[in-house]
């Protein structure tokens, strides 16, 4: 175990008062000490180019070789790397495409015949997908790549205003509050408040706006789901929310009506980025544009069409994300399938960046959408309204089994009602007329999943 990784893990078994001590004075150490030297290089790296001396092309042609020597040590990868002529080399993204894609089940088959036997294990990390939508995958990245997947997340944050060592409330799935009963942590080293995403029942997110309240943070950093959730907490309650810089959005879709709605209640802009458990791919926001912008020293991203495999370049046409990180080497990623799906953006974006941006990114092939009872598919980012009419609805997940028809299941909140219920099924009948009808089905509890995510459409109708 490095230095680092020894200090850091003394620092988390702390009690929660010395660590008050503790973490003003640690973020008095560089960077470089404090993050490690991953975080602080691919920093540098990001600064360099930020002032227009780097040389990008060089860097991506550079990590393909290495990836290329890393991925022709492991027994899975040289047959494949030979059959496709790239035996010698990688000499340019565009090289990858003769490679055949790499799906989940071939990598869970494939285990450690994917693994550079020349990287200790003590230099890699095990990771698990999600899960959401399909079975969890675990593989192992490199070790330090969390800490360069930090520093390009924090890079892209400073679009909207975020520095280091800047006040966050953060809703993930963090546990929080055990036998204590406390919904809320703070966190001195980080100057992170986590708050219960596992609560937000009347009573807890009653606490949780106290907390925010006293902690006064400018950035609210978790899941769209939720701030959704306390959105809708504070447009009910009258209170006023923190005056945010803006809402950092990470691991689920971003719906309009859910754009609509923080604009109107935290008046601040929303900032999200597109990633993955795997590390193959980096893509976010700019100050000008919603649509996210494909960083090339992260990862080759590529679109293709999931029933052919053939490349996608022209803007506009739906494709599948498939992706070759230039981050993690231990584990070799080429040409990887997401099951994700997204569209090229057109024309040039008034940052002036240059990078190609993928526009109307949804969740796994294909599952988020209601089928209609013709067989076709309505996304769901063009289903959700912006109403008062779910203001005493908790939370929602829309559950479809048969075409033409989906049960809309609510947790109901304080007041609600069957005049609640009329309202929602005529707002919606009103937005998707007789082509899905939907049930509206007050539940208990909807569950999250393991690591606090929320499914808004649970799919069962099989190769939507």
């Amino acid at each position: 175990m490095s230095a680092i990784h020894a200090a850091r893990s003394a620092y988390e078994a702390m009690p929660q008062g010395l660590k008050r001590v503790a973490g003003p004075l640690a973020r008095a150490l560089p960077v470089r000490v404090r993050y490690g030297r991953a975080f602080a290089s691919t920093r540098a790296i990001l600064a360099e180019r930020a002032a227009g001396r780097l040389d990008e092309d060089a860097i991506v042609r550079r990590r393909l070789a290495q990836l290329h020597e890393a991925a022709m040590r492991t027994p899975l990868w040289p047959e494949r790397l030979r059959s496709a002529g790239l035996e010698t080399g990688i000499p340019a993204p565009e090289a990858l495409r003769a490679l055949p894609l790499l799906t989940k089940e071939e990598v869970r088959e494939a285990g450690d015949a994917l693994v550079d036997p020349s990287v200790p294990e003590s230099a890699r990390k095990w990771v698990t997908t999600g899960g959401t939508t399909a079975a969890q995958l675990g593989l192992w990245v490199d070790r330090d790549a969390s800490a360069a997947d930090w520093a390009f997340v924090t890079d892209a944050w400073s679009r909207v205003g975020f520095r280091l060592d800047e006040k966050r409330a953060v809703f993930r799935g963090v546990a929080i509050g055990g036998a204590t009963g406390r919904l809320t942590r703070y966190e001195p080293l980080r100057r992170e408040l986590y708050c219960s995403v596992f609560d937000m029942d009347e009573a807890g997110l009653a606490a949780i706006r106290r907390s925010l309240r006293r902690f006064s943070p400018r950035f609210l950093h978790g899941y769209p789901s939720v701030f959704e959730t306390l959105a809708r907490s504070y447009r009910l309650s009258g209170e006023r929310p923190p005056r945010l810089e803006a809402l950092l959005c990470v691991s689920e879709m971003i719906y309009p009506h859910q754009r609509e709605l923080f604009a109107e209640v935290f008046g601040c802009r929303v900032f999200t980025f597109y990633g993955m458990a795997e590390k193959g791919a980096f893509a976010a926001e700019c100050e000008h544009s919603a649509e996210l912008h494909v960083d090339p020293l992260f990862g080759v991203v590529e679109l293709v069409d999931p029933g052919t495999g053939e490349s996608i370049d022209e803007p506009g046409v739906p494709g599948e994300i498939v992706v070759t990180s230039l981050i993690t080497k231990g584990m070799p990623l080429l040409r990887y399938r997401t099951g994700d799906r997204a569209q090229w953006a057109e024309g040039a974006c008034a940052c002036g960046r240059g990078m190609r941006r993928l526009a109307a990114i949804e969740g796994r092939w294909g599952r988020e959408a209601l089928v209609t009872s013709s067989g076709a598919r309505i996304p769901m980012s063009a289903v959700n309204v912006h109403s008062a009419v779910f203001d005493r609805v908790g939370m929602m997940r829309y559950v479809q089994e048969r075409p033409g028809f989906a049960e809309l299941l609510v947790v109901p909140r304080e007041g609600f009602s069957e005049t609640d219920v009329r309202a929602i099924e005529a707002e919606l009948a009103a937005k998707l007329g007789e082509k899905v009808r939907i049930g509206v089905r007050a539940v208990p509890a909807i569950e999250r999943t393991v690591s606090g995510k929320h499914v808004l459409l649970e799919q069962r109708i099989r190769e939507v």
